[in-house]
């Protein structure tokens, strides 16, 4: 019978000293050539089911309300516009969009889209039916008073 010699194990692939390349704990690593190392303290030992007898008695409603952690709402501030007064200009940013500002559209081809294009030069027009449905890209476009 061998003695199993440990430093043999280093180069071993059964037992690998770094964590897997693909394993996703490895973008939270600081160092990514050192493995991953349990945590300073126990997670979840003296909750509720961990035990089999917890488990078929279950957790009851004061216990699952003693658990839960409130969410935290930030309070409205009042120095901020709100959206029913319209957004001030009051930077001169000319990417602030003012409550004067007009809504530029959106650019529609003749067929609006239904066919092939066939032509070979951009053609559209501008189209402000359907002004609630506008894309993120879409609203972020106004037309400014020069």
């Amino acid at each position: 019978m061998t003695i199993p010699n440990p430093e043999s194990w280093t180069n071993d692939p059964a037992f690998p000293d770094v964590v897997d390349d693909a394993a996703p704990e490895r973008d939270r690593l600081v160092d990514p050539e050192e493995p991953a190392l349990p945590g300073d303290r126990y997670l979840g030992v003296d909750a509720v089911g961990t035990t089999v007898e917890e488990q078929i008695e279950g957790e009851s409603l004061e216990q699952k309300l003693a658990r839960e952690v409130p969410d935290t709402i930030a309070e409205p501030r009042d120095d901020l516009p709100r959206e029913a007064d319209g957004l001030v200009d009051e930077s001169g940013d000319p990417d602030v969009l003012s409550a004067t500002d007009q809504p530029a559209g959106r650019l529609v081809e003749p067929d609006e889209g239904a066919s092939t294009d066939d032509e070979p030069d951009l053609v559209a027009s501008a189209s402000l039916h359907g002004e609630t449905d506008f894309s993120p890209e879409e609203a972020a476009m106004h037309i400014r008073e020069a």
